[in-house]
């Protein structure tokens, strides 16, 4: 076994150690627990993307484990880099979160909190490691899904059940756009590895038309004008490692998905691709940072210059 299929083993045993500790352990153990699985899985994350940028070694799993699907995972350079986003985030948020997560104690539920963080941990390591649409699908479904509940956390504040069900419309609409596309791009099978996707030969409308859907439905996650409403409404009820979590990593993954299918899989594209993008982040930085300007909350404050900060991206 070599120290990548190691880290990959670790990174994939402890978030979900994490979140069934913190369904059936209490208090500072529990709240320990949850921080150690979480902290423990983003440290693997973060040896596993070095170690596969600095080697060239590509750990890769692949299993049946339901009937004619398939789930399957490949580390290379773009995930590699991701995978050290996301460990070093993850570590910071399981850390504060210790602490933090006290002041719910007796007043919110901390067994679906901290199941949810390394839930959402997991989903997004396993998202960038994906290697077929179905396994992305599955993972960017599953972050989502968890964001949503830690966002619900504050349930009985005033604007929160509201700005997660915005939340989670958006995505949700994202979400079609990326099956459509990986449907598109597929042939309609799913279950095809990137590398059958890249070596397709699609028409020039079907690969413009996979563009657009890609723009969309990872623009939903990203925030980009016009699609970020939701940000500025899920920041300011989310408790606050939740939020960092969600500025630093989980917007990025509109990021990491579109290079991964227009870079990746699309291989190149005409010119007006990267007009659109070029349009869309401009309009976005722009926004971002007037709105900004006027904001006096400072979670509001910090999702508009998240906003700011992908359009700059």
């Amino acid at each position: 076994m070599t120290p990548a299929d190691l880290l990959l083993g670790v990174l994939l045993g402890a978030y979900p150690i994490g979140a069934a500790a913190a369904l059936v352990a209490r208090g500072a153990l529990g709240r320990g627990l949850v921080a150690g699985g979480g902290l423990a899985g983003a440290l693997a994350g973060v040896g596993l993307g070095a170690v596969c940028l600095g080697t060239g070694i590509v750990p890769t799993v692949s299993t049946s484990f339901l009937p004619l699907t398939k789930f399957a995972l490949r580390v290379d350079g773009l995930s590699a880099f991701f995978l050290i986003v996301i460990g070093v985030v993850g570590a910071a948020v399981s850390v504060y979160g210790f602490g933090y997560s006290a002041a719910y104690e007796g007043r919110y539920s901390l067994r679906l909190l901290g199941a949810m963080l390394n839930v959402l941990l997991l989903s997004l390591s396993v998202q960038v490691m994906a290697d077929n649409a179905l396994t992305f699908l599955m993972a960017w479904e599953a972050m989502s899904l968890s964001a949503y509940v830690m966002v619900l956390t504050e349930h009985d504040r005033p604007g929160t059940v509201r700005a997660a069900h915005w939340y989670i419309a958006v995505t949700h609409a994202g979400f079609v756009a990326l099956l459509a596309m990986f449907l598109l791009l597929s042939a309609g099978d799913l279950s095809t590895s990137f590398a059958g996707m890249r070596s397709a030969s699609l028409t020039p409308g079907t690969r413009d038309a996979a563009f657009v859907l890609a723009l969309f439905g990872f623009g939903t996650k990203a925030g980009i004008a016009p699609l970020h409403v939701w940000l500025p409404m899920a920041h300011p009820v989310a408790p606050s490692h939740v939020s960092a979590l969600m500025s630093g990593v989980v917007i990025k993954m509109g990021v990491y998905g579109l290079l991964r299918v227009t870079i990746d899989l699309l291989v190149d594209g005409p010119p007006w691709w990267g007009g659109l993008v070029l349009g869309v982040g401009t309009v976005s930085a722009l926004l971002g940072v007037l709105y900004a300007l006027m904001e006096h909350d400072l979670k509001r404050l910090l999702a508009y210059h998240s906003v700011e900060n992908i359009g700059i991206v």
